[in-house]
């Protein structure tokens, strides 16, 4: 086949949406020429290690303002900011002039997708997708903080229904709506509709996970479990392989300042502690048996570790499920609270609503979680299943099958003029 070009559009509003589409590029990159677009793009000597020309996306929502509209109950997109945008869309596709797009999480595309005549992939999981049944988890926003930990699993079970829960998500689409309506394009009728855009959806989740009787026409690839390589820590030799290791990380996304406060008599259990994190409260966790850092590499740390607490989202949730590792997810967003529900319902993991964290459910979890011979055991079978998927070889595949049943459209040239 003859090279193509293909363009990556990833709004990286946490870090998990570059780390998990880099495989892919790279995969890529030997047969096609292939650029991606995101924020702050790594150097040009990672330009030249990737084989992948990086180009700045400017207008992509700052992570801690995202994070933060996240936690006051919002998605932080008005009309303003989306056609700020598409206009910077635009100017990469004519700049690039692409053969095939692959987006993750870049939400502008799908006020231009139609019009461009070029093919999109949209890399997205599949609890995001209209397919998938689920009843729409609360996230931690400022009515569940103020109904407080009983009183908000009491509203969530009973009150935050479909009827409820839909219109109230729904609400976010009006920017988007609006726009559609101005350029003629039938309106989303809900969120999962927004995050499903496309020519080809495609799910760095494993079918196993997913299987509800119901027909799949979007593609999965298996979890991207992939991490970055970063030196080994000095004091990863000091780990005691006889006593039962806790890892703890937060990510870039979680919700942490309740589990900083319970953590200085969290760690006084008797096992020993990893905990990754820039926090200042815990620089003062000082002990043979606690070990700080700010980084560290998940592939030479997992054969120590036995169980884990994270924020309950995809990109270390499949990571340490792909290593037989059981976890603690302590969501608070809705990505974190669907990803958290889909591996809880198959019993590969636990799930607690990052409001209701208290010193009691943890050291309850934990204890759980290291000596439940039954969970052990499902997680490594699940395991097993996880690293059958080659996602790299499938996603490479799709694209190759793609590109060669497209041929450059008309349309692209009239749009990009």
């Amino acid at each position: 086949m003859e090279t193509k070009k293909v363009l990556f559009f990833v709004e990286a509003v946490t870090a998990a949406h570059l780390i998990r589409v880099l495989p892919l590029a790279k995969s890529l990159s030997g047969q096609h020429k292939v650029f991606l677009a995101t924020l702050n793009p790594p150097s040009e000597l990672m330009n030249k290690i990737l084989d992948i020309e990086f180009l700045p996306l400017d207008s992509t929502v700052p992570p801690k303002e995202f994070l933060e509209g996240l936690y006051q109950g919002c998605l932080p997109y008005n009309e303003s900011r989306l056609r700020e945008q598409m206009a910077e869309d635009m100017k990469i596709i004519k700049q690039v002039r692409p053969d095939l797009i692959v987006v993750d999480f870049r939400l502008s595309i799908s006020l231009q997708a139609s019009t461009l005549g070029i093919p999109i992939v949209n890399l997205q999981n599949a609890f995001w997708s209209s397919r998938y049944s689920f009843k729409n988890p609360m996230p931690d926003i400022p009515l569940s903080r103020l109904l407080g930990s009983t009183a908000s699993s009491i509203f969530e079970k009973v009150l935050w229904s479909p009827l409820l829960s839909r219109p109230i998500l729904n609400w976010f689409l009006r920017p988007f709506n609006k726009i559609r309506k101005e350029i003629h394009l039938a309106p989303f009728s809900q969120l999962q509709d927004l995050y499903s855009f496309g020519d080809r959806l495609v799910h760095p989740d494993p079918l196993e996970l997913f299987e509800n009787g119901r027909s799949w026409d979007s593609l999965f690839l298996g979890p991207i479990t992939k991490m970055p390589e970063i030196p080994k820590p000095d004091w990863l030799h000091k780990l005691d392989p006889q006593k039962k290791t806790i890892y703890i990380s937060m990510g870039s996304s979680g919700r942490s300042e309740k589990l900083m406060r319970i953590l200085p008599d969290l760690v006084k259990e008797p096992y020993q502690w990893v905990i990754i994190s820039n926090e200042d409260e815990t620089k003062s966790l000082v002990a043979e048996n606690i070990f700080v850092d700010q980084f560290v590499s998940l592939p030479q740390l997992a054969p120590h570790v036995d169980f884990a607490i994270i924020n309950g989202g995809s990109a270390q949730g499949y990571f340490f499920l792909s290593q037989g590792i059981p976890f603690l997810g302590i969501a608070s967003n809705m990505d974190q609270h669907l990803f958290s529900q889909c591996v809880t319902r198959k019993q590969l993991a636990y799930y607690l609503r990052s409001e209701t964290l208290t010193l009691k459910k943890v050291r309850e979890f934990i204890k759980k979680g290291v000596w439940n011979q039954e969970l052990k055991m499902r997680c490594e079978g699940f395991a097993r299943i996880l690293q059958s998927y080659q996602p790299e070889r499938t996603f490479t595949l799709e694209i190759d099958k793609i590109l060669k049943k497209q041929s450059r459209p008309l349309l692209l040239e009239q749009r990009v003029q």
